[in-house]
């Protein structure tokens, strides 16, 4: 197998991209695990109706998937708080470059994407 090229992408803008896919990476998570445990509790419901034998069963995936979103939040709140870190340490020097305009308003509204999901 030949060998990868070397990344041309500077450490600032590449910081500056990972910091914000664990964010938004994150994020999707949570919403996901939100979803899986909506949709768990309406399998519930029809077991309850219908085979109420796998009512206990189904009790247990939903607490395990209830479980998930405490982490996902942690992980979030971690996550933003870095990235907004990163921007305030490295705002002059992101603001000075051409190239990190718009990487810099993804992270920015990733932050108030976290903001707005942790209130």
């Amino acid at each position: 197998m030949p060998p990868r090229p070397a990344a041309t992408e500077d450490p600032l803008s590449k910081q500056l991209k990972v910091k914000t896919g664990v964010v938004v990476r994150n994020l999707k998570d949570l919403s996901f695990a939100r979803a899986e445990v909506d949709r768990e509790k309406a399998r519930l419901a029809s077991f309850e109706a219908t085979d109420p034998d796998k009512v206990k069963q189904q009790r247990k995936v939903i607490e395990e998937a209830l479980m998930m979103i405490p982490e996902h939040i942690s992980r979030i709140r971690k996550g933003s708080g870095e990235l907004e870190q990163f921007l305030a340490e490295n705002d002059a020097e992101l603001n000075a470059r051409t190239d990190a305009g718009e990487a810099v308003q993804v992270a920015r509204q990733a932050c108030a994407d976290a903001a707005k999901e942790l209130q």
